[in-house]
């Protein structure tokens, strides 16, 4: 009798403990994936001739001040900055390098020659 009683209890724990995580995974689904509504191709000015575009979504129930973010960023934009900042990061890199064997005393001939191939060489094309 006494195990037919603990596999009840045992049946009904697991139940309201599976209860529990669904009634927070949906309040956490109902919390992060508002109602909003969408306007798509809002021309807000023009550059080099062409319409510049925006798309503006807004909750059903706003409840104070909005946030400005963008939702797309051109892949062309991302890889070009990263070459920016990879460029100035390697060229940093070779000047400590060059004052840290100049201040070694190592002279011309002992000097090891510095790596000239880009960091990324499929931007380059090298």
């Amino acid at each position: 009798m006494k195990l037919r009683r603990l596999l009840a209890w045992s049946g009904l724990a697991l139940l309201a403990v599976l209860a529990l995580v669904a009634l927070i995974a949906g309040g956490g689904w109902w919390y992060f994936h508002p109602e909003f509504t969408r306007a798509n191709g809002i021309v807000y000015g023009t550059r080099h001739g062409h319409d510049l575009r925006l798309d503006v979504a807004r909750p059903v129930q706003a409840k104070g001040l909005g946030v400005p973010y963008e939702e797309q960023v051109s892949f062309l934009a991302i890889t070009a900055f990263i070459t920016r900042a990879l460029t100035h990061v390697q060229k940093e890199i070779r000047k400590v390098v060059t004052e840290k064997i100049a201040m070694m005393g190592q002279g011309a001939r002992n000097r090891p020659r510095l790596a000239t191939a880009p960091l990324f060489a499929w931007r380059t094309g090298f």
